[in-house]
């Protein structure tokens, strides 16, 4: 048998063995990221939501940011080559809406949506809701990670996380302690700490769902 592989110039016409003994170190760069070819919408453009974006994107995953406050969005873009970005106010169904179909229409879908819970605050139930329609309607399975320090989203984890499982919609959220290096690791949790966990999640490799994660350094 033997393997065509359009993306991986280099292993055209290998046989499958030999495909398979290919070390991964040769493959391209972006093959080797967990997120290539995954499109991620990420709600907030503040501290928490250009972590997401960085790490969503250097992970491989192509952008479309979302916020009501449409300078914030051009500064979070600036430094993300590529980002796509869409002004819109999470407390408006209608508003929300626009933004799924602008992901849609520019980048082809969602695959994930990571979004900053503290800064949306009740409004993130309106957009959990309709991003976990469009990601049953699309039928592909996919990932929303909800990044919260103060707001409470157990329950809003936990009753999308039951919708979304029959159709492999794995929803989670982290929660992270207090920015003062006063746990046992005696460290600050960062944005950027979430940003990385929200990767992890993200990947569609990770049977993680309806999970509270708690990033404390063992408070």
């Amino acid at each position: 048998m033997k393997i065509r592989a359009a993306t991986f110039g280099q292993y055209e016409g290998l046989t499958e063995s030999a495909a398979l003994q290919a070390s991964p170190a040769h493959l391209p760069a972006s093959a080797r990221l967990p997120l290539t070819g995954q499109i991620a919408l990420v709600a907030g453009a503040t501290a928490c939501g250009a972590a997401l974006a960085r790490a969503l994107a250097a992970a491989g995953a192509e952008l479309l940011l979302v916020d009501r406050d449409a300078d914030a969005l051009e500064v979070c873009a600036r430094d993300l080559a590529g980002a796509e970005y869409f002004a819109a106010d999470p407390a408006d169904e209608l508003d929300v809406r626009d933004a799924l179909r602008a992901a849609t229409e520019r980048l082809g879908g969602v695959d994930i949506l990571a979004l900053d819970a503290d800064a949306l605050g009740p409004n993130s139930a309106e957009l959990v809701g309709q991003a976990l329609a469009l990601l049953l309607a699309q039928g592909t399975g996919g990932a929303i990670t909800l990044v919260a320090r103060d707001a409470d989203v157990t329950e809003l984890c936990q009753r999308a996380a039951r919708e979304g499982a029959p159709a492999n919609v794995r929803v989670n959220a982290l929660a992270l302690g207090s920015a003062a290096p006063q746990n046992l690791l005696r460290m600050p949790i960062t944005w950027e700490h979430a940003a990385r966990a929200a990767v992890f999640l993200a990947a569609r490799s990770v049977p993680i769902t309806g999970q509270i994660l708690l990033l404390d350094g063992g408070a």
